[in-house]
């Protein structure tokens, strides 16, 4: 029998293309599969950024569902500033 698959999801910084500028990012695995969603509104200085990657390490701290946090994610990417 298989086990239910585990899935994790932690908020991480990232420089695209080698920059100096920072950006957080929602990595997710599923089993084995490790995927990345950008998360809009700025790089890590700007206010947006870090209250949306609060809001979302918040939401992982308390135990939400992956598709929970997932759509959290594509609703602030959806907004504009």
């Amino acid at each position: 029998d298989r086990a239910k698959v585990e899935s994790t999801a932690y908020v991480k910084t990232y420089k695209p293309n080698g920059r100096k500028t920072e950006y957080f990012r929602l990595d997710y695995s599923i089993g084995k599969k490790v995927k990345s969603i950008h998360i809009r509104g700025g790089n890590t200085y700007a206010k947006l950024a870090n209250h949306r990657a609060n809001v979302l390490q918040a939401m992982i701290d308390r135990g939400a569902e992956l598709d929970e946090i997932i759509a959290q994610v594509k609703d602030f990417n959806s907004k504009t500033k």
